[in-house]
């Protein structure tokens, strides 16, 4: 079986939804406790630091091509 099958069989394409919407979770995750950190009280200056960091990290930016990406895959396999 290639690989080319194992995508495109029922089973694949449900494990394709399952991995990209998983994926799709934990960015929701964790951009719920980014941005929850300004309600707590010295939130001020953890969002700065929090905002900071993925402003200027570059694993964030590779992170958010493949967060478009797995986006894109989980409405074509949808």
């Amino acid at each position: 079986m290639t690989w080319k099958q194992r995508f495109t069989s029922s089973v694949g394409k449900k494990l394709v939804m399952a991995f990209t919407g998983l994926f799709l979770i934990l960015f929701l995750i964790v951009h719920l406790y980014l941005n929850a950190q300004i309600f707590l009280p010295d939130g001020k200056e953890k969002f700065l630091a929090g905002a900071h960091f993925m402003g200027t990290n570059p694993l964030t930016r590779i992170l958010e091509i493949g967060l478009v990406l797995g986006f894109a895959l989980h409405i074509i396999q949808g």
